[in-house]
């Protein structure tokens, strides 16, 4: 995943339903032991569940720790929910097989995993195509699980930006930033307004910035694997990035401001629009004036944008063995209990469900629906940063033609491998 967060772990025991959570611990004990011990460790804390989940974003440890409970309460099999550092996840997934001791039934991971989960064969192949269909989940999260026409896994939770307006400032939502600059040339503040500004985003987050620019940005096809669509510099691409340049001279963006920065400054409606994310929801849902959401805006009405959204899928070891168990729980997790996924963890589910949690959440399913997501190539793991690199240096004033060149030369070089 682009955002790389630490959490807690959780297990529960199949006797009585308890967790043991391990705070600053499970986040640092990749520093301070070898990893042979962690590895022992993983092994001793799982050996008594019937099915091991390993995941590594801790945005996902409040669910888990539901699903582990309510689970258990219905069919008496106890889930072990264990955070693992993402440093080398996979590489410890099959050191774990081999040992044939203390390896997950099930492991959480990005959908830009999937090749290296494919090439690799950790995986046992969904093949309940009745459920995981277009009728119970959109095209985009079914791709994310999808490699060489088999599904390797299950689409479990996303993230995607949009834009946050409050309605109590603006009588339109608008469709581009160009709209948004001609609002901030005649935005008068009413008399005791708290806004201080017009617009803030995280300019230091891919999530917030890659929008900009990903319209006209191919790796990978829509496939996410077609190593024949490599189209990173053009024309178009230069537009926009030289247009996302000048935004810094427009709104004066603080680049040190932070997500929980940003969304505190919107509730407490110092900004009148914010680009924001899923994580943003709950906080939305609280603040006491009128907001609307819409998707993440074009620049202008011939350059377009496109939010980039990340999908968190389950994966099956295919050596589990409870294999049968396993299924099952990713299935409920994904699917049976899906429409208890905001309510219990906060996290936005892959399922189409027929009532939502709040007017956000049916919303931003559709943002999802017209996302990008991240290429499935195991050799642009550091694509991203190179992206992110790219775009600090040109909303610093770098030369945007070079950059792209820049770019587009190194990702080639990395992509000589399918050739």
């Amino acid at each position: 995943m682009i955002k790389k967060i630490q959490g807690l772990v959780a297990m529960i025991i199949v006797a009585s339903v308890f967790f043991w959570c391990y705070h600053s611990y499970a986040q640092n004990r990749e520093e301070i032991m070898p990893k042979e011990e962690i590895e022992k460790e993983i092994e001793m804390e799982t050996s008594s569940a019937d099915v091991v989940i390993w995941y590594s974003d801790s945005a996902l440890e409040s669910y888990l720790n539901d699903i582990s409970e309510t689970y258990f309460k219905k069919n008496n099999v106890s889930v072990a929910a264990i955070y693992v550092s993402s440093v080398d996840f996979l590489e410890t997934v099959n050191n774990m097989n081999i040992s044939g001791k203390g390896a997950p039934d099930i492991f959480i991971t990005g959908s830009e995993m999937l090749e290296k989960v494919y090439l690799s064969g950790l995986y046992k192949e969904n093949t309940d195509t009745d459920t995981y269909n277009g009728d119970n989940y959109p095209e985009i999260a079914l791709n994310c699980v999808t490699y060489e026409d088999q599904m390797l896994g299950y689409p479990l939770s996303f993230n995607v930006s949009f834009l946050a307006c409050n309605m109590d400032n603006t009588d339109s939502i608008p469709k581009t930033f160009d709209e948004i600059y001609n609002f901030s040339n005649n935005f008068v503040s009413p008399e005791n307004s708290s806004v201080q500004s017009i617009l803030e985003w995280n300019v230091s987050d891919l999530v917030y910035n890659y929008p900009f620019i990903a319209a006209y940005l191919n790796l990978g096809g829509e496939s996410g694997i077609d190593s024949s669509k490599v189209d990173l510099n053009n024309q178009n691409a230069l537009k926009a990035l030289k247009y996302y340049q000048n935004l810094n001279t427009i709104f004066a963006v603080n680049k040190n401001s932070t997500e929980e920065n940003i969304e505190d400054d919107f509730v407490n409606q110092k900004t009148v629009f914010a680009i924001l994310d899923c994580n943003s929801v709950s906080k939305l849902e609280k603040a006491e004036f009128n907001i609307d959401i819409a998707e993440f805006p074009d620049l202008t009405s011939s350059l377009k944008t496109k939010a980039l959204s990340e999908t968190s899928i389950l994966i099956i070891n295919p050596y589990t063995k409870n294999a049968e168990k396993a299924k099952d729980v990713a299935k409920f997790m994904t699917f049976d209990y899906a429409d208890k996924m905001y309510e219990k963890g906060g996290l936005q589910s892959c399922r189409l469900l027929k009532d939502y949690a709040n007017d956000y959440n049916e919303k931003i399913i559709g943002f999802y629906e017209e996302s990008t997501s991240l290429p499935k190539f195991r050799v642009t793991g550091d694509y991203w940063l190179s992206l992110q690199n790219m775009l600090n240096s040109v909303w610093n004033g770098g030369d945007a033609e070079e950059e792209l060149n820049a770019l587009q030369s190194g990702i080639e070089e990395k992509m000589q491998i399918y050739k």
